[in-house]
């Protein structure tokens, strides 16, 4: 999220010209490219008027800019501000997806897991391995535990 966030430097000043005469810096666009929107108010019973409204990550404060009481110009504005947070977006369902392909990997896994080991199979990563060790009573704990003793006495098991 943070490198989409970068991305977004000084030349999109120049992409979001209407944005860009709200006074907006680098860092404020920054800050709407994660989140802001566009505010509708009314003064009295007729006059509308917009704002934009973001959300400062420093100061966790809200900023609010003037638009004014033209829509044409608080929908453009709203355009720019989709355009500049369509990045943002993908890269949180990209998380997002990322997140529930590992899980559902997990699951998987877990599930295969007695099947294969009726198989005297087992996971290596992703890969799908044979047990090292010949005696197929033996389980992966045991026979770790005896190379381990094998290694310490120098006598395995057979010898003994």
């Amino acid at each position: 999220m943070k490198d989409v966030l970068r991305v977004i430097e000084d030349d999109a000043i120049a992409a979001c010209p209407n944005l860009s005469r709200l006074r907006m810096s680098p860092g404020d666009l920054r800050s709407l490219a994660r989140q802001g929107f566009v505010s509708e108010d009314k003064r009295g019973s007729d006059r509308v008027y917009f704002k934009l409204r973001y959300r400062c990550p420093e100061t966790m404060r809200q900023r609010v800019r003037y638009i004014g009481a033209d829509r044409q110009v608080a929908d453009a504005v709203r355009r720019e501000l989709r355009t500049l947070q369509e990045r943002t977006r993908a890269a949180a369902e990209l998380n997002r997806l990322e997140v529930e392909a590992r899980r559902m990997l997990r699951r998987t896994k877990q599930q295969l897991a007695p099947l294969l080991e009726q198989e005297q199979l087992h996971f290596y990563g992703l890969e799908i391995r044979k047990y090292r060790f010949a005696n197929t009573e033996r389980t992966t704990r045991d026979a770790t535990d005896q190379q381990i003793a094998t290694l310490k006495t120098g006598v395995s098991n057979d010898e003994r």
